[in-house]
């Protein structure tokens, strides 16, 4: 693009721009009109912010980049680059009127946004004569979250995203009466601005009126159907998912708690409404205890796994899911009997083909052992004579520890031996890549004997398949190029 200087000074782009002061109509035919009005937050009279900078490489590596088709210009073509560019592109405006342009740079996949979604997107924005975006969530490496349709993005931006599908990447250019209007947002955006976006549609989460519900009262939240609750309280799911995946547990705990409350005010009518009532209970339940020792909460984990282990009808899977978490938080509480009892109670459920229960094992027994080991030298430590003890005392207390170290993880070393034979035949045969093993057959000692020997060498193990066909297999670790 060609270079040029704006009349007014950069402002540094730590937050989005303002849009609160535009007026915008209701049926999306455009923002600004003649004197529209803008409040702008920058005070001209207070210092310019210096202490808050972005990187020259990550504003370089955000500049706008024309594509190969777009660079080769006509000498006798006098229009603009945006008019060039947009010739090249999809009118998408309501009235196909020419306010709102769209080019697909990368397909996306799965439903186009449904109206009133809340959105998670990234962008950068652009104006005609300048390389440098004027707006960019990823120079502020922070996702813009934004419900579509109440005013939080500019008409033509809300437009652009409605008509995306999720992981899709597309260009957008916008004409000012469906951007920041005649006046436009100084010192960012200059007057009559067309303005371009280039926006990735990161994920959506469909709200389903989740708004609206929470402002009814008891007795009017009476009257609403069973399939919109459970629409609204699947719209709390979607989004504490989000939140779990960005680790803002707290977040997530608390909207997983709103659809919890919402299911436990709901009137049900009949078995069918009791049964996807049940269900997605169910799963609120496993979530939250989850969160909640992600949150290093276990008493709260243990109330949550009770419940869920309560509700009539629970599936082997999902009863080992709860069994598995109230067996963690119990560990973490060093109530290690109760915890080996959950957790060998899942185990069974799984038929010993869950890792993540086998592991838990595993690492409770460590604990164990180290717990009695602690607690042994404490007592000595506390009924030992002033005199201290003999040579031959202290050698007993050795082999004491010894047979508490090798009781907790016993494998016979038979089987040990043929682990190692085995593994080591693999490991020395090209032509083989993989050992399959079924773990329901060998004991929680052979299982971690087997994973043990096999990192001794090199090696892999991982977990393929699920139900009957579930298996452990040990494979060869990938070289590095």
């Amino acid at each position: 693009m060609d270079n040029y200087e704006a009349e007014d000074p950069l402002v540094p782009l730590v937050e989005p721009i303002d849009i609160s002061g535009l007026k915008v109509t209701g049926d999306r035919s455009g923002v600004a009109s003649q004197g529209v009005e803008f409040e702008t937050s920058v005070d001209f009279n207070e210092p310019e912010e210096t202490d808050i900078k972005f990187k020259a490489e990550d504003i370089y590596n955000n500049r706008f980049l024309p594509d190969e088709d777009d660079s080769d210009v006509d000498e006798d073509d006098e229009s603009s680059p945006f008019e060039r560019m947009m010739k090249k592109m999809e009118d998408i405006s309501p009235d196909k009127n020419g306010m709102v342009f769209k080019k697909v740079l990368q397909q996306g996949s799965g439903a186009i946004v449904p109206e009133g979604a809340i959105v998670r997107i990234h962008y950068n924005g652009y104006l005609e004569f300048g390389d440098e975006p004027f707006d960019s969530t990823r120079l502020r490496n922070s996702p813009y979250k934004v419900k579509l349709q109440t005013g939080g993005l500019i008409v033509g931006l809300d437009l652009a995203v409605s008509s995306m599908k999720k992981g899709e990447l597309a260009r957008y250019i916008i004409r000012p009466q469906y951007a920041f209007g005649e006046m436009g947002t100084p010192p960012r955006i200059p007057k009559d601005a067309t303005v371009m976006y280039e926006v990735e549609l990161l994920n959506f989460v469909e709200h389903g009126g989740v708004d609206d519900i929470e402002l009814l009262s008891e007795e009017e939240r009476q009257q609403i159907a069973f399939d919109d609750l459970l629409k609204a309280c699947k719209s709390y799911k979607q989004e504490a998912k989000l939140q779990f995946d960005s680790s803002s547990y707290r977040k997530a705990a608390s909207l997983y708690r709103k659809a919890v409350y919402m299911l436990d005010k709901a009137h049900l009518k009949d078995e069918e409404e009791e049964e996807k009532h049940q269900k997605i209970l169910l799963q609120l339940c496993i979530n939250l205890a989850l969160t909640c020792n992600k949150m290093a909460e276990p008493k709260r984990c243990i109330s949550w796994c009770k419940r869920a282990l309560e509700i009539r009808g629970i599936d082997n899977t999902s009863k080992t899911k709860a069994l598995y978490h109230y067996g963690k938080a119990l560990h973490s509480q060093s109530y290690f009997e109760q915890a080996r009892d959950k957790l060998k109670a899942a185990q069974r459920l799984s038929g010993g083909r869950n890792m993540s229960v086998n592991n838990e094992l595993v690492a409770l027994d460590r604990s164990i052992k180290q717990f009695g080991l602690v607690e042994k030298e404490t007592y000595r430590r506390m009924f030992s004579q002033p005199q201290g003890i003999s040579e031959e005392e202290k050698e007993k207390e050795n082999r004491r520890h010894q047979e508490a170290e090798e009781k907790c993880m016993e494998v016979s070393e038979k089987f040990r031996q043929f682990a190692i034979e085995n593994l080591m035949e693999f490991k020395n045969n090209p032509e083989l890549t993989e050992i399959p093993f079924t773990s329901y057959k060998l004991t929680l000692g052979e299982i971690a004997c087997m994973i043990e020997e096999a990192d001794n060498l090199g090696l892999k193990a991982v977990q393929v398949g699920s139900g009957q066909n579930s298996k452990i297999k040990i494979v060869k670790k990938k070289k590095p190029n």
